[in-house]
Parts: C-alpha cells; structure tokens; sequence
C-alpha cells in the first residue's frame, strides 16, 4: 500500500514562479504549496534539503511531522518549520 499520497495547488507556480528556469528573477526566494493529505497518508516520503527550509501550517485537523527524534503531533493551527539537512516528513 502506498503511503504518500496528496492532492494540494502550487501557489508558487500559479503567481508565476517558473520552476525550472534557473534565473533568480523568475523564481520565488520560496515556495507556497497548499496541500490536503488524507487520513494515514504522508505527503512525502522521509527526506532531507541540504539548502532549503521547510514551514508547514496546520489548517484543519492534526497530524504527525516525522523527524530525526521520532515523531511529533501537529494540531490545529499549528506552525512548525525544518532547517536545511534536518530530516523531516
């Protein structure tokens, strides 16, 4: 059974963010995804960025943000962010 499952909109890309071009002055200092993860998925698989933040917000319902030192709840409202080459999912 597949885990990583999500549906969300690439805010980023929709306000004309190119992602591919390699031109500062067509893309973001950073992305802005909204993303639905059903109940028992992840939405993606455990990984790491060697140069890039990750900020997630807690919109509706709860979750678990997976990380070096296990797991940690996410509620309702919650802001939590990952600094580069810290492992979260």
């Amino acid at each position: 059974m597949d885990r990583v499952c999500r549906k969300g909109k690439e805010v980023s890309e929709a306000l004309g963010r190119k992602p591919q071009s390699t031109d500062l002055n067509e893309r973001h200092p950073f992305d802005v995804e909204i993303c639905r993860i059903p109940p028992g998925k992840t939405p993606y698989p455990y990984h790491s960025h060697s140069a890039q933040w990750e900020f997630y917000h807690v919109i509706s319902d709860n979750g678990l943000a997976r990380h070096a030192e296990g797991r940690r709840p996410l509620k309702l409202a919650t802001l939590s962010s990952s600094s580069p080459a810290n492992r979260i999912s």
